[in-house]
Formats: structure tokens, sequence, C-alpha cells
């Protein structure tokens, strides 16, 4: 009887034997590499793909080969290709690849020096850690620092490789000139007048052309004749003469006019003392006659300029022109009214060795009103405290208004006290007010003045007093040293040779 031998779907798995004691042994796969396997190598996946690739692989393949791959140029769109930060990333990938390039990633330095390996000798015997250690290499474990280029893949046209503290983009530097000064602005401002005003006289003295006069031909071609067959057919019509002569006068005279309209403009708004301009004329005033100026050429060319400049036209721009120049002759003589008075400053100059309080009094007073007084100062070491002179700066009253009248002297006014106490019954009042001048000491002349208020205030002490002299004298220094360099920059001849904070 035979017997069935019955099959499994699944056989069972049968462990294999152990090998033969007298086969010698084999490294590990983990520890001896292939030959075809690198450690600085990418993927094989990579290099197949490069290889199919089009001539890029061949000039990147040497890279790969040493453990980076060269940045290689982005496409962004159109709208993203001239921003700062689109172009800073291009910068960070040739950082990237120079650092590579030169071995500054491989751990030997920041002056990218050729590492000099130490040959071992042979004959020096190694402690193996497992019987496979013998066939590891020692080379692989470092990565190297010069690029081994093969001929093959060598090309005249590759590019230099830069430093990274070379720009690899170009950033446009915009050179914006300085605005113009006062005398510039002027001259361009009466220029522009003048010329918008011989244009509307010239318009009204030219002869109109007769009625019956020809008008140019209007030729089509350089060897054309007067006398052609077609002549009459490229002539102008008679009739339409009056309207196109209008019409030139009239946009001749538009143009003049608007510039002028915008060189007053901008000798408006760049005026450096505008607060001597709104002492002429204030700033609404100034864009009113803007406005009506603008509003009369506009309904003048609504019009097609016909009939030329009406009666009360050109009364209204000769007008505004006329007011023009009398704003400037006016601020003209603001300006040498100024200078006359800064002529008068006997402080601004000489010496004054030994007379330091008679300066500073002197250049107090320039700085108050005509009608106002202010006592002699005198030392806190041979008066009684407190002086007379600083009883009367005492409520700080006095010190608010002369700040604010050495800001309008000068040539930055800002920082002006707006807001004081004129009534100083309250003794808080008065230490806000000498608050607010030592703040504003601070921000505007930048000047640090320490005294103790309410000791002022209040007269308790005899220390209190001369710390408020002494702030008085250092304020006095800081603001006559800087209202004397503001006049002689604005004088045409050198400034004194002494010392201004003598």
């Amino acid at each position: 009887m035979e017997e069935t031998i019955e099959t499994e779907p699944f056989p069972s798995l049968i462990r294999p034997s152990s090998p033969s004691p007298s086969i010698p042994p084999t490294p590990a796969i983990s520890s001896c590499p292939s030959p075809d396997r690198t450690f600085s190598s990418v993927s094989s996946l990579s290099t197949s793909s490069a290889t199919s690739n089009d001539a890029r692989s061949t000039s990147s393949g040497s890279s790969r080969r040493r453990g980076y791959i060269r940045p290689q140029g982005a496409e962004f769109a159109e709208s993203a290709k001239h921003r700062e930060s689109v172009l800073s990333l291009g910068s960070i990938a040739h950082l990237q690849y120079y650092f590579a390039r030169t071995g500054l990633l491989d751990g030997k330095g920041g002056h990218a020096r050729e590492y000099q390996k130490k040959k071992k000798p042979d004959n020096v015997p190694r402690l193996l850690l497992t019987p496979n250690a013998r066939f590891i290499d020692e080379d692989l474990s470092e990565s190297p620092t010069e690029e081994v280029l093969d001929p093959a893949v060598l090309d005249e046209n590759d590019e230099v490789m830069l430093p990274p503290t070379v720009s690899t983009y170009s950033m446009k530097t915009h050179h914006i000139p300085p605005p113009p000064d006062l005398m510039t602005l002027r001259k361009d401002l009466l220029d522009a007048v003048e010329k918008a005003e011989k244009s509307i006289e010239l318009a009204e003295s030219e002869e109109e052309p007769a009625p019956d006069a020809k008008p140019p031909r209007i030729s089509l071609s350089p060897d054309d004749s007067p006398e052609g067959e077609d002549s009459t057919r490229r002539q102008v019509p008679v009739a339409n003469t009056r309207q196109s002569w209008d019409e030139v006068q009239g946009m001749h005279i538009l143009d003049v006019v608007t510039l002028a309209i915008r060189a007053a403009k901008i000798y408006y708004t760049a005026h450096p003392r505008p607060e001597r301009l709104a002492s002429v004329k204030s700033e609404r005033e100034i864009r009113q006659a803007l406005f009506h100026v603008l509003e009369v050429l506009k309904r003048w060319a609504s019009r097609k300029f016909a009939g030329g400049l009406r009666e009360d036209e050109r009364a209204s721009i000769m007008g505004w022109m006329s007011d023009v120049r009398a704003t400037l002759a006016h601020e003209g003589r603001l300006e040498a009214n100024e200078a006359k008075e800064r002529e008068d400053w006997i402080w601004a100059s000489g010496d004054w060795a030994g007379k330091e309080l008679e300066r500073e009094e002197n250049f107090l007073r320039s700085l108050m009103a005509p009608t106002a007084t202010l006592p002699a100062w005198t030392s806190t070491e041979d008066s009684p405290l407190p002086t007379p002179f600083l009883e009367r700066l005492r409520d700080g009253r006095v010190l608010v208004q002369i700040h604010n009248n050495a800001v309008k002297k000068s040539k930055r006014p800002f920082c002006e006290i707006t807001a004081y106490h004129e009534d100083v019954a309250k003794p808080y009042r008065r230490a806000e007010n000498l608050r607010y001048w030592v703040k504003a000491a601070e921000i505007r002349w930048e000047t640090k003045l320490e005294f103790d208020v309410m000791g002022v205030v209040h007269g308790s002490s005899d220390e209190a007093w001369k710390q408020f002299d002494m702030a008085l004298r250092i304020w006095c220094k800081a603001v006559r040293e800087e209202l004397v360099q503001d006049w002689w920059e604005t004088k045409p001849i050198n400034p004194p040779t002494e010392d201004l904070g003598a």
C-alpha cells in the first residue's frame, strides 16, 4: 500500500545548517562597503538621474562627488525678481557653495588650509576592536578639502567662484540731491513769474494774422513745390486761422503760468523758515490765491482759448504775480531787520574774559521783549540769596518766554513750550513752569540741567539757589553757541576765530 504524502500549501521554513568550519570567514556587509559605494557621494538615484539629464549634469558631476551640489539658478516670478528678499536667497546659496568648495565646512578652520594627514608607519600594530576592522580604510572617514576635477568635464566658459564677501547681486544706489537753498528757490520763482508776465504782454502786442492771408502750407515731402497741383488740398482752411492762432498763444501762456504756479508751490512748501513766511501771509491765503489762478486757466482752456485772455482773467493772473513779488519783498525786509538785529548782538563776539555774567545777562536781555525788565546778574558768592536776578526768574514764566524766543531765532524751530502757567499764585504752578523749562532744554538744546526745583520755589536752602544759578549759566552757554553758529552760517563771510564758549 502506497503512502500518500500530503503537501502543505505553505512549506515550513527550514533553518539552514551552519557553515563548515573550514570555510574562511568574510567581513560583514555593514563593515565592508562595496567598491561602488562611497561615504561622500550622493545617492545612486540622484547619480543615475544626473547622468540621464541634460548638459547640466556634466558640470555638476564633479561637485556631487565632493558631498555638495552647486546651486542652480532658480526661476522667480516677474514681480519678485527685483525684490531684496528674493535676491538674498541667491546670496545664501552662494555662501553655502563657497564654504563647501573651500573646505570651511569640513572643520579645517576659516582659512581653508589643506589638511595634511599624518602618514602612519605600516609596521605599527593597530588595536582591532572586531576581527573585520582590518578591512575598513581610515581614509573613508575624512572628507576631501580639494575638489578633484575630471579634465573631461572642464569647461573654458565655467564661471569663476567669487568669495562670499563679493555681492552676488547688484544694489542700485539712489543719489538724492540736497534740497535747494532759499536764495535758489527765490530766484527760480522770480524768473518764472517774469517769464509769464513777458509772455502775456508779448501775446497782446503781437499782430493778428490777416483774414485773407494764406496760412502756412503743410507739405508731405521735401521735394514738393508750392506751385503743385495738389497744394490747395493740403492747405488749412482760412476760417480756422484765427482759432489756431488763439490756441497757439493760449497753450504757450498756459505753460508758462503753470510753471510759475509750480515754482511758487515749491517755494512755499520747501521754505526753511515757514514761521517767517506765515507772518507775511497765512497758508490759507496762499493756497486760495493759487487755486484761483488755476481756476482762471481752466475756464480759459475750456473754451479752447477763443478770443484770448479776457480783461478780468488777465487782471487775476497779473494780480497774483504782483502779489508774489510783494510777498518776496516783504520777506526780504524781514530778513534785513533780522540781520540788523543780529548786528546789535554785542554778546556774539569779542573778548569777554572775566565778564561772563555780563555777557550772559546781555544774551538774556536780547531774547526778552523790549518792554521787559531784568535785574543785573550778580554772583551768588558776593550777594545774599536769593539775588534780585534769581528772584525775577523764580516762577519760570520769564524762562519759558526766553526759551520760546530762542527757538524762533534758531534754524531748528521746534520744541516750543506752548502751555505753561501764567497764574503762579500756587507753588506747584511755579514748580511746573521750571520743570517745563528744564525738560525743553534737554530735548531742544540737548543740555541736562539739574537743580532742586522745590527748593527754588520755596527758597528753603542756599544750595538750591546756587544750583539754579549754575543751571542758568549752562543753559545760556549752550543756547548762545548754537544761535551764533546759525548766524555765521547764514552770513557770506567767515565766522570769527574767537572761542564761542568763552
